[in-house]
């Protein structure tokens, strides 16, 4: 079994958007420490923000997930650490949403599903905290 990880759920609940990726689109700087990332992909453009800040022009959003955050440095080049958390969310028949930062790996479960997604984690002997909510 790959080594046991540290995760904390972040308080906030996020929204997957669809922007038009032809469309001028500013992004305005979060000023607080909410989740807020952009993907520019060939032919889409991805937004996911909180909820209360899902833009007008998305043509289509999903709201109502939640993000763990992996919480400890691991390096580029060491394998597993995404799929021991990706399988066992998996094999509970939850699906996700997840991208990586330049420190940080994410896993976004819908909000219905988190407790179900926390209690395979703590099964397969990772460690899930509540990251405390922002005042």
């Amino acid at each position: 079994m790959p080594r046991a990880l540290n995760l904390q759920v972040m308080p906030d609940r996020y929204a997957a958007c669809l922007i038009d990726p032809n469309a001028a689109f500013a992004l305005s700087p979060a000023s607080d420490d909410a989740l807020t990332v952009l993907v520019d992909a060939p032919g889409e453009r991805t937004l996911i923000c909180p909820e209360d800040r899902i833009p007008g022009s998305a043509l289509d959003s999903q709201p109502d997930w939640r993000a763990l955050r992996l919480v400890e440095d691991t390096a580029f080049d060491e394998p597993g650490i995404l799929v021991s958390i990706t399988r066992p969310i998996s094999a509970a028949g939850i699906g996700i949403l997840c991208f990586s930062t330049y420190t940080a790996d994410l896993v976004l479960v819908q909000a219905h599903d988190l407790d179900t997604a926390v209690a395979a984690l703590t099964a397969e002997g990772h460690v899930v905290k509540e990251q405390e909510p922002r005042p």
